[in-house]
């Protein structure tokens, strides 16, 4: 800026030296205000660059969370006890279920690496085993199998080399439910409950688990015969048994765990199938009651198994997860969360009172106790009768 005085071109007026030295100052001012901003904008731009290459750097180089994929039945293991699981190991659980035995050993024939923990039933673990499907786990590897009942491992019950490879865990006797005020008269024995006056008179209102093995293994039963028998005749004679004439009011139904809610909801009036089911519908309804047959039931065990086909990191989460959910505490959350009792010895195991008198402790005497079993090449025999049952 400059200012000329009148007669003074020649130099700077008194005024313009005044102006000057007030002038300086400022400008000098705002040029170090302009300097320092841009260095903050840089110093700023470079820290935000920084940081940003140490969260890649992170994200990149950290280790990845393991998941462990569980393929299991529905409603086993309540949210809070795999959530403990997960925050105990630092792993991710991916949870898939199922509803039958053959739904799963489908899966699992085909799949590779896919699951790491499934629940295969005590009776198919033969056939898994002779098709290599499943890892040995031994007692060193789950040091928490020594909390199960050595009943389960009795000779006369013909599973104990089986239990090396599935670990018995959640165990049910088959039973009947019914609305008592639909059923006058409830069956006594399977030979009723399958006979030709139960189909007549209750038709699509009666139902049967869908689960071939079991079912035919209980009317077997129902004839007087092992509900593993090989033996020709007998499997003749119980195709001519079960499968009949549909009845004019409809054919039975097959059902699974959704048996417990057409139950309660009245819509069929009985139900074969696994007594923790019944218990279940019994808490819906309290007109539901429970017959457990005069001649005997069919003791199943879940198990918990590995595949062979998991990856060997794999294999060994899922031998920690076992032999998490195999300890006292977490066994009985799952109990009262699924209403299956447990495999574990009495003196571990601690369930209330109140779980105790329901369906699912139900038990037959020892000697009408059975337990299903390969029955080798006459599985032809059983999957014809199926077929044409169910036809």
């Amino acid at each position: 800026m400059r200012i000329y005085w009148s007669g003074e071109r020649g130099g700077q007026s008194k005024i313009e030296r005044e102006l000057q030295s007030w002038v300086a100052p400022v400008r000098r001012e705002l040029l170090l205000r302009l300097l320092m901003t841009q260095a903050n904008r840089q110093a700023l731009s470079v820290a935000v660059v920084l940081v940003g290459l140490i969260l890649v750097g992170f994200w990149y180089f950290r280790a990845p969370r393991p998941v462990l994929s569980l393929y299991v039945w529905e409603g086993y293991f309540p949210a809070d006890v795999l959530a403990d699981f997960e925050a105990e190991s630092g792993a991710r659980i991916k949870l898939s279920i199922y509803g039958s035995n053959d739904e799963m050993m489908a899966r699992v024939k085909v799949s590779w690496s896919e699951f790491d923990v499934i629940m295969p039933s005590n009776y198919v673990l033969s056939e898994m085993r002779r098709l290599y499907l499943l890892e040995r786990l031994p007692p060193e590897e789950i040091p928490n199998q020594r909390n199960i009942d050595r009943f389960y491992y009795k000779s006369d019950l013909g599973q104990g080399d089986n239990f090396e490879y599935g670990i018995p865990y959640l165990v049910n006797y088959a039973g009947i439910g019914y609305v008592e005020r639909l059923v006058s008269e409830p069956p006594a024995t399977w030979k009723e409950y399958f006979g030709p006056v139960f189909r007549r008179t209750y038709g699509d209102r009666l139902a049967v688990l869908d689960e071939p093995r079991e079912t035919l293994g209980l009317a077997l039963i129902g004839l007087g015969y092992s509900p593993n028998t090989e033996i020709e005749a007998e499997l003749q004679e119980l195709r001519e048994f079960i499968v009949q004439p549909r009845s004019p009011r409809g054919p039975s139904r097959f059902v699974l765990s959704e048996g417990r809610k057409l139950l309660a909801e009245e819509e069929i009036a009985l139900v074969s199938t696994w007594s923790p089911e019944i218990t279940d519908a019994k808490e819906q309804n309290a007109d539901v009651k429970y017959v457990l047959p005069q001649d005997g039931s069919i003791l199943t065990i879940d198990t918990l198994a590995v595949p062979r086909s998991s990856k060997p990191a794999q294999k060994a989460l899922a031998k920690q997860f076992i032999d998490f959910v195999l300890r006292p505490e977490i066994a009985r959350r799952v109990t009262i969360h699924s209403s299956y009792a447990n495999s574990l010895s009495d003196d571990v195991d601690d369930m209330p009172e109140a779980l105790k008198s329901t369906p699912s402790y139900a038990q037959p005497l020892p000697e009408k106790t059975f337990m299903l079993q390969d029955v080798n090449d006459a599985q032809h025999f059983y999957d014809s009768i199926w077929a044409a049952y169910r036809d």
